[in-house]
């Protein structure tokens, strides 16, 4: 088949193929044999199947472009989502910045957190990814601090949601001025919130070309921006929450009493090394299945000691503290008078009654031998009275 041919099968002129004017003489045009309006119809030269068949246009450049710079974000989720314990927080981050960074081309990947800093609102940079490019340039450290005060039409660019995104050049003569001094050929700055609290921001910059990311792409780096400062927040949170519990931890265990912890449905989930030494018990597991054996059926009221529990831990929660005698006991019965605090708690969401318990035994045998003492010096006294009542003669 040559060329013409294989053209007109692709190109049927009833489709708007391309058309090629050649030069005709008028003899040409002449001699053509007058055709029908149906002559003039398209009539297929391919099997009807292959006719049908028209290949899917290939996405723009721009459309694949967000593709991979969606599936980078989710890469970046999916590190951060998965992060395990050794692995460390900030390594994950500044890999998620980095899926982020040489998706879209940058030098540099930053992210900037507010803080008050002696009254004053300051951004501070927190956290930074860097190209092999970029590390030539001049370096921008961890920890940079500047005042919104420098930059206050920043700050009120930021609270509106307003962005930052252009080549150098193209910004005004004071933002050229500071920004020069780290060699930006082009930077997008993107103000978070978290909660509608304006948090800091979210920056690349570009060291060597002048550029604008489009609408779409300044729509995904922020996202990503919000991803990565949520990650910020919680692993902020988790420390906060693990250096409670470490102190709290740290308390407990140096506590002269005996401290469990009950929750809402009477169950007793922690206590200090001080409940082992008092009731003898192998480990918690082993005194939470056992803590009626550890008390005697009945409290000396007569009530039931299954039921006392279930009232005064009761108690507690509803009235937020509640103070009792209890008697408890060895495994041997022999008897551990106690008193016990009960103080209702916040452990995060969950509400928990906290039994702080006092060994009374030392306590009870100080008020007897006190109570002996009295009961020695008031026969005493009796007696010295008799005696000193009675004449020398009957004496």
């Amino acid at each position: 088949m040559d060329g013409k041919s294989l053209r007109d099968k692709l190109f049927p002129k009833s489709r708007g193929a391309p058309q090629h004017k050649h030069p005709t003489t008028p003899n040409e045009h002449q001699h053509k044999p007058p055709t029908t309006p149906s002559e003039h119809q398209y009539t297929p030269t391919m099997a009807p199947s292959e006719h049908q068949y028209t290949p899917p246009m290939a996405p723009s450049e721009h459309e694949q472009h967000l593709k991979k710079l969606l599936y980078a974000v989710n890469n970046a989720a999916t590190v951060l989502l998965t992060l395990k314990k050794e692995d460390g927080f900030e390594p994950s981050l500044l890999n998620s910045m980095e899926l982020i960074g040489r998706c879209v081309e940058v030098d540099r990947v930053q992210i900037w957190q507010n803080e008050m800093i002696d009254g004053s609102l300051h951004f501070v940079m927190k956290y930074k990814w860097i190209s092999e490019a970029g590390k030539k340039k001049k370096s921008v450290p961890v920890g940079l601090t500047y005042p919104y005060s420098f930059k206050p039409e920043w700050e009120s660019k930021f609270l509106r949601g307003e962005i930052i995104n252009s080549p150098l050049s193209k910004l005004t003569y004071d933002d050229q001025e500071f920004l020069e001094t780290y060699e930006i050929k082009s930077i997008a700055i993107i103000p978070l919130f978290i909660k509608d609290s304006f948090w800091g921001f979210f920056s690349l910059s570009d060291c060597y070309r002048e550029r604008t990311f489009t609408d779409n792409e300044i729509s995904v780096l922020r996202s990503a921006g919000l991803m990565m400062i949520s990650a910020v927040n919680r692993n902020k949170q988790a420390a906060e929450i693990y250096l409670a519990h470490e102190r709290a931890r740290l308390l407990l265990e140096q506590m002269p009493l005996t401290c469990h912890l009950w929750d809402i449905d009477f169950n007793i989930f922690e206590y200090n090394d001080a409940n082992n030494k008092l009731f003898d018990a192998s480990d918690m597991e082993d005194f939470s299945a056992r803590f009626f054996d550890f008390s005697p059926k009945y409290q000396p009221d007569g009530m039931l000691s299954t039921e006392k529990v279930t009232q005064c831990i009761g108690k507690a929660f509803k009235e937020g503290a509640y103070v009792v005698e209890w008697m408890h006991q060895l495994l041997d019965g022999t008897p551990i008078p106690c008193e016990i605090t009960l103080k209702r708690i916040n452990f995060g969401e969950r509400k928990l009654v906290a039994a702080y318990v006092r060994d009374l035994r030392e306590h009870k045998r100080m008020l007897m031998e006190i109570e002996h003492r009295d009961r020695l010096l008031d026969t005493a006294n009796k007696v010295a009275a008799i005696l000193l009542s009675l004449d020398a003669d009957k004496f």
